[in-house]
C-alpha cells in the first residue's frame, strides 16, 4: 500500500549498517562485503535527515516530463521542462515542501520524480525493484539505510550489474550508473581505491582473507 502523505516516510531504523546487514546483502546479491561498503562509502551520502525523513531531492524536469507538462504554467519550481538551479532548494525541509506541493498534483508523479537517501535512487526505478508503485518503493526506502543500500543492489542486478561488481569492473559499474561522465568525476578510481582500502582494513581486522582479498566473514556463502 502507498504511504498517504509523505508524513509517513519516517525511519524505523536509524543509523549506518551493521555487520550484519553489510553480511545479509553480500549474501543475497551473491557480493563480498568490501564491495558493497566501498560503493556505500564512495556513491553514499546522508540517509535521512533530522525529522527521520529520508533524504531528497526533487527534480522538476522529470515530474513535468511524467505528467506532460500540466502543470508547468500554474506550478513551476514543480514542474519546469528546462533545468533551473533555482529550482533545487538547499535545506532539507524546503526540498520535501517542493515534493509534497507536487504530491498534491500527481502523488504517483511526485514519488517518481524524485531520489531519496544514501545512494539517491530515482523513484522511477519501482517496477525495476522489484514494486507495484513508486509509493511502495520509497515507504521501503524510508525505513532504513540498509534498504536504501539494497535498492541500489536492485538497480544493479536489474541492469545486470551484478556481474559487473563480481568482477571489480569500476569502470563498468560507474558508467551505467553515474553516466557517461564518470571518468571525469573519477567515480570509477574512487571504487578501485575505497575498495582496497576497505579490503586491507577486513583483512587487519579479521585477520584471514581469501586469495581475491575478501575477509572470510564477510564473503557470501
Amino acid at each position: 500500500m502507498d504511504p498517504s502523505s509523505s508524513k509517513d516516510l519516517r525511519a524505523t531504523v536509524t543509523g549506518p549498517l551493521f555487520d550484519a546487514d553489510y553480511a545479509r546483502l553480500a549474501s543475497d546479491y551473491k557480493l563480498d562485503g568490501a564491495t558493497i561498503r566501498a560503493i556505500a562509502l564512495v556513491e553514499g551520502g546522508k540517509a535521512f535527515g533530522p525529522d527521520g525523513r529520508p533524504m531528497i531531492i526533487f527534480e522538476p524536469r522529470i515530474f513535468s516530463r511524467r505528467t506532460n507538462g500540466r502543470f508547468d504554467a500554474t506550478n513551476p519550481k514543480v514542474s519546469n521542462p528546462k533545468f533551473n538551479v533555482s529550482d533545487y532548494p538547499r535545506t532539507h525541509d524546503a526540498r520535501w515542501a517542493q515534493f509534497e506541493e507536487a504530491y498534491a498534483l500527481d502523488p504517483a508523479a511526485a514519488y517518481e520524480s524524485a531520489s531519496y537517501g544514501v545512494m539517491q535512487v530515482m523513484g522511477f526505478e519501482s517496477k525495476n525493484a522489484g514494486f507495484e508503485t513508486a509509493g511502495e518503493y520509497v515507504r521501503f526506502m524510508s525505513q532504513s539505510e540498509a534498504n536504501q543500500v539494497e535498492a541500489m543492489l536492485r538497480f544493479a542486478r536489474v541492469h545486470n550489474l551484478i556481474e559487473t561488481l563480481q568482477r571489480h569492473d569500476w569502470a563498468g559499474f560507474a558508467r551505467r550508473y553515474n553516466g557517461p561522465t564518470y571518468a571525469r568525476y573519477g567515480y570509477d578510481t574512487r571504487l578501485a581505491k575505497a575498495y582496497a582500502q576497505i579490503s586491507a582494513e577486513m583483512a587487519a581486522e579479521f585477520k584471514s582473507v581469501l586469495p581475491d582479498g575478501r575477509a572470510l566473514s564477510d564473503s557470501p556463502p
